[in-house]
């Protein structure tokens, strides 16, 4: 019964998000997408969490320079990181991206709403056209977008942290940008990594102390940034 209640719960999201993105499409007829999405996706967000009966705590927002824009990189435990991050951006008033798997962009509505917000699609496959998709991205986060990567690649089963993938430190070295580590705590009990259901639950993210990735190897920032999300973990 619980799982199913979850199931009911994961329905739910999947038409509030779809809905959220028909009435994007719709204002994209009488203003801007892009500013439709991003002014409503905070309270929105919010909303949904709110009616899952789930709470959220966002700490560490101190540690970020309002004047400056970053690459965002964090721990991955639950497809529901995303919206996490999304929230915690909207209560710092910041412009976030995110780099995601090329399939998703076919996705009815979503697709369309997601490249109207910027966000930049990889193909896993093609070494060549990741490539492009990192040059994407280094302009993307000089314009004043702050990018977020989970540099595990994928979310982790357990909790533990994976090991680091090298294309989001490159990306930040090449692009001078400094580095805002962040932990997140909760978001696998909130919808585990087996199955499709969402279950209450109280969530945090922390943002840590920036890492400046200009100078160093990527493999220096890299071991940095890995030391100080397993150490919060």
């Amino acid at each position: 019964m619980k799982k199913f209640i979850g199931n009911i719960r994961f329905v739910y999201v999947v038409i509030a998000i779809l809905w959220f993105c028909i009435k994007g499409h719709a204002a994209g007829f009488f203003t801007d997408k892009e500013k439709f999405y991003r002014k409503r996706i905070g309270p929105s967000g919010f909303k949904i969490l709110n009616r899952l009966k789930s709470t959220i705590d966002i700490e560490g927002l101190e540690n970020l320079d309002p004047e400056k824009t970053y690459v965002l990189m964090g721990n991955h435990r639950s497809y529901t990181d995303i919206l996490i991050v999304f929230l915690s951006m909207a209560v710092a008033k910041r412009d976030v991206i995110f780099m995601s798997k090329k399939e998703i962009f076919k996705v009815p509505l979503l697709g369309s709403a997601m490249k109207s917000l910027g966000m930049i699609g990889v193909d896993r496959k093609e070494s060549a056209e990741a490539f492009k998709s990192l040059v994407k991205a280094i302009e993307t986060v000089k314009h004043g977008k702050n990018l977020v990567m989970f540099p595990e690649g994928t979310r982790s089963a357990d909790g533990r942290l994976l090991p680091f993938k090298r294309g989001g430190f490159i990306l930040a070295s090449r692009a001078g940008m400094d580095i805002a580590p962040f932990v997140i705590h909760g978001s696998e009990k909130f919808m585990p990594k087996s199955g499709f259901a969402i279950y209450p639950a109280h969530v945090s993210i922390k943002y840590l102390p920036t890492v400046q990735a200009s100078g160093l190897k990527d493999k220096e920032a890299m071991a940095l940034v890995e030391a100080a999300v397993r150490n919060s973990l």
